[in-house]
Protein backbone atom coordinates (compact mmCIF):
# COMPACT_ATOMS: atom_id res chain seq x y z
CA UNK A 1 0.00 0.00 0.00
CA UNK A 2 2.66 2.36 0.94
CA UNK A 3 4.74 1.55 -2.72
CA UNK A 4 1.20 2.38 -4.28
CA UNK A 5 0.65 5.59 -2.37
CA UNK A 6 4.55 6.76 -3.19
CA UNK A 7 3.73 5.71 -6.77
CA UNK A 8 0.93 8.38 -6.70
CA UNK A 9 3.00 10.72 -4.84
CA UNK A 10 5.41 10.49 -8.04
CA UNK A 11 2.98 10.55 -10.53
CA UNK A 12 1.44 13.85 -9.05
CA UNK A 13 4.59 15.58 -8.44
CA UNK A 14 5.66 15.15 -11.95
CA UNK A 15 2.49 16.64 -13.35
CA UNK A 16 2.56 19.37 -11.07
CA UNK A 17 5.88 20.16 -11.91
CA UNK A 18 5.21 19.87 -15.52
CA UNK A 19 2.44 22.71 -14.69
CA UNK A 20 3.76 24.78 -12.59
CA UNK A 21 4.62 27.46 -15.02
CA UNK A 22 1.46 27.01 -17.44
CA UNK A 23 -1.58 26.67 -15.54
CA UNK A 24 -0.54 27.07 -11.32
CA UNK A 25 -4.55 26.42 -10.45
CA UNK A 26 -3.98 23.16 -11.73
CA UNK A 27 -0.26 22.21 -10.46
CA UNK A 28 -1.74 23.31 -7.00
CA UNK A 29 -4.63 20.29 -7.42
CA UNK A 30 -1.68 17.47 -8.31
CA UNK A 31 0.29 19.30 -4.94
CA UNK A 32 -3.52 18.63 -2.91
CA UNK A 33 -3.54 15.10 -4.14
CA UNK A 34 0.42 14.48 -3.18
CA UNK A 35 -0.48 16.04 0.02
CA UNK A 36 -3.46 13.81 0.62
CA UNK A 37 -1.57 10.63 -0.72
CA UNK A 38 1.14 11.25 1.56
CA UNK A 39 -1.03 11.45 4.77
CA UNK A 40 -2.53 8.27 3.82
CA UNK A 41 0.71 6.69 3.19
CA UNK A 42 2.61 8.04 6.33
CA UNK A 43 -1.03 6.47 8.49
CA UNK A 44 -0.02 3.73 7.16
CA UNK A 45 3.60 3.77 7.99
CA UNK A 46 2.52 4.59 11.86
CA UNK A 47 0.33 1.31 12.02
CA UNK A 48 3.30 -0.76 10.40
CA UNK A 49 5.62 1.13 12.96
CA UNK A 50 2.88 0.15 15.95
CA UNK A 51 2.95 -3.20 14.84
CA UNK A 52 6.42 -3.60 15.16
CA UNK A 53 7.29 -2.01 18.50
CA UNK A 54 4.77 -4.07 20.27
CA UNK A 55 5.52 -7.11 21.55
CA UNK A 56 2.17 -8.38 21.03
CA UNK A 57 0.90 -6.55 17.61
CA UNK A 58 -2.73 -6.30 17.17
CA UNK A 59 -3.65 -6.70 13.49
CA UNK A 60 -6.28 -5.25 11.64
CA UNK A 61 -7.60 -7.10 8.56
CA UNK A 62 -6.65 -5.41 5.44
CA UNK A 63 -8.92 -3.47 3.35
CA UNK A 64 -9.72 -5.77 0.47
CA UNK A 65 -13.01 -7.05 -1.16
CA UNK A 66 -12.84 -9.48 2.40
CA UNK A 67 -14.48 -6.67 3.80
CA UNK A 68 -17.22 -5.70 1.69
CA UNK A 69 -20.17 -6.97 3.48
CA UNK A 70 -18.84 -5.22 6.59
CA UNK A 71 -18.42 -1.63 4.46
CA UNK A 72 -22.01 -2.31 3.18
CA UNK A 73 -23.18 -2.58 6.69
CA UNK A 74 -21.67 0.25 7.54
CA UNK A 75 -23.17 2.12 5.10
CA UNK A 76 -26.54 0.94 5.63
CA UNK A 77 -26.25 1.87 9.49
CA UNK A 78 -25.65 5.39 8.28
CA UNK A 79 -28.98 5.53 6.32
CA UNK A 80 -28.30 4.60 3.00
CA UNK A 81 -29.88 1.17 1.59
CA UNK A 82 -27.41 -0.34 -0.66
CA UNK A 83 -27.49 -3.51 -2.72
CA UNK A 84 -25.01 -5.63 -4.01
CA UNK A 85 -24.99 -7.92 -7.20
CA UNK A 86 -21.96 -10.05 -7.94
CA UNK A 87 -22.17 -11.57 -11.56
CA UNK A 88 -19.92 -14.56 -11.58
CA UNK A 89 -17.19 -16.01 -9.41
CA UNK A 90 -15.00 -13.49 -6.79
CA UNK A 91 -10.93 -14.88 -8.20
CA UNK A 92 -8.28 -14.39 -5.75
CA UNK A 93 -7.46 -10.85 -6.59
CA UNK A 94 -3.74 -9.55 -6.37
CA UNK A 95 -3.31 -7.32 -2.92
CA UNK A 96 -3.08 -4.22 -4.64
CA UNK A 97 -5.85 -4.65 -7.15
CA UNK A 98 -8.36 -6.10 -4.18
CA UNK A 99 -7.25 -3.21 -2.56
CA UNK A 100 -8.38 -0.45 -5.33
CA UNK A 101 -11.53 -2.51 -5.98
CA UNK A 102 -12.53 -2.21 -2.27
CA UNK A 103 -11.62 1.65 -2.17
CA UNK A 104 -13.55 2.57 -5.14
CA UNK A 105 -16.37 0.93 -3.49
CA UNK A 106 -15.42 2.76 0.01
CA UNK A 107 -15.35 6.01 -2.13
CA UNK A 108 -18.17 5.49 -3.87
CA UNK A 109 -20.27 5.06 -1.05
CA UNK A 110 -19.01 7.71 0.82
CA UNK A 111 -19.98 10.62 -2.07
CA UNK A 112 -23.68 8.97 -1.76
CA UNK A 113 -23.60 9.63 1.88
CA UNK A 114 -22.01 12.58 1.75
CA UNK A 115 -23.61 13.71 -1.49
CA UNK A 116 -27.08 11.96 -1.58
CA UNK A 117 -28.26 10.95 1.36
CA UNK A 118 -30.94 8.05 2.04
CA UNK A 119 -30.18 7.23 -2.11
CA UNK A 120 -30.77 3.92 -3.02
CA UNK A 121 -27.69 2.50 -3.93
CA UNK A 122 -26.44 -0.53 -6.07
CA UNK A 123 -23.20 -1.99 -6.15
CA UNK A 124 -22.46 -4.24 -8.91
CA UNK A 125 -19.32 -6.50 -9.32
CA UNK A 126 -19.12 -8.58 -12.77
CA UNK A 127 -16.09 -11.19 -12.51
CA UNK A 128 -14.93 -11.59 -16.23
CA UNK A 129 -11.93 -13.79 -17.10
CA UNK A 130 -9.83 -10.98 -17.82
CA UNK A 131 -11.77 -8.09 -15.96
CA UNK A 132 -13.43 -7.54 -12.93
CA UNK A 133 -16.12 -4.81 -13.86
CA UNK A 134 -17.52 -3.01 -10.91
CA UNK A 135 -20.10 -0.07 -10.88
CA UNK A 136 -21.84 1.84 -8.38
CA UNK A 137 -25.15 3.36 -9.29
CA UNK A 138 -27.39 5.68 -6.82
CA UNK A 139 -30.57 6.96 -7.13
CA UNK A 140 -31.11 10.86 -6.67
CA UNK A 141 -30.34 11.62 -2.68
CA UNK A 142 -33.11 13.04 -0.29
CA UNK A 143 -31.22 16.19 0.09
CA UNK A 144 -29.96 18.23 -3.05
CA UNK A 145 -26.44 17.13 -3.76
CA UNK A 146 -24.24 18.89 -1.35
CA UNK A 147 -27.24 20.25 0.84
CA UNK A 148 -24.91 18.96 3.41
CA UNK A 149 -22.45 22.27 2.85
CA UNK A 150 -19.43 19.51 2.44
CA UNK A 151 -16.58 21.33 -0.04
CA UNK A 152 -15.97 19.30 -2.83
CA UNK A 153 -13.14 17.06 -2.67
CA UNK A 154 -11.26 14.67 -4.47
CA UNK A 155 -12.65 11.46 -4.35
CA UNK A 156 -13.64 11.03 -8.02
CA UNK A 157 -9.97 12.20 -8.89
CA UNK A 158 -8.28 9.58 -6.51
CA UNK A 159 -10.39 6.80 -7.58
CA UNK A 160 -9.47 7.53 -11.30
CA UNK A 161 -5.68 8.08 -10.19
CA UNK A 162 -6.01 4.46 -8.62
CA UNK A 163 -7.57 2.67 -11.40
CA UNK A 164 -4.97 4.18 -14.12
CA UNK A 165 -2.38 2.86 -12.02
CA UNK A 166 -3.63 -0.67 -12.36
CA UNK A 167 -4.53 0.05 -16.12
CA UNK A 168 -7.92 0.21 -15.77
CA UNK A 169 -10.98 2.42 -16.83
CA UNK A 170 -12.58 4.79 -15.09
CA UNK A 171 -16.06 6.78 -15.72
CA UNK A 172 -18.33 8.74 -13.31
CA UNK A 173 -21.59 10.24 -14.26
CA UNK A 174 -24.86 11.73 -13.78
CA UNK A 175 -27.21 9.85 -14.65
CA UNK A 176 -31.25 10.03 -16.14
CA UNK A 177 -33.05 9.92 -13.07
CA UNK A 178 -31.09 12.78 -11.05
CA UNK A 179 -28.45 10.19 -9.61
CA UNK A 180 -25.12 8.94 -10.13
CA UNK A 181 -22.79 6.38 -11.59
CA UNK A 182 -19.40 5.45 -10.93
CA UNK A 183 -18.00 2.42 -13.12
CA UNK A 184 -14.48 0.84 -13.54
CA UNK A 185 -13.08 -1.59 -15.17
CA UNK A 186 -9.69 -3.47 -13.67
CA UNK A 187 -7.84 -6.06 -15.99
CA UNK A 188 -7.03 -8.97 -14.06
CA UNK A 189 -3.75 -10.75 -14.87
CA UNK A 190 -3.29 -14.52 -15.49
CA UNK A 191 -2.13 -15.59 -12.05
CA UNK A 192 -2.53 -12.83 -9.27
CA UNK A 193 0.44 -12.19 -7.06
Amino acid sequence: MVAHSVSIIAVQAGAAEELIERDPEKARQHMSSVRRTAREAMSEMRRLLDVLRTDEPGYAPQAGLARLTDLLDETRAAGVPVELIEQGERPRLAPGLDLVAFRVVQESLTNVRKHAPGARTLVQFRYRPRALELEVINEAGVTPANANGDRPGHGLVGMRERVRLFDGSFDAQSIANGGFRIRATLPLDEEPA
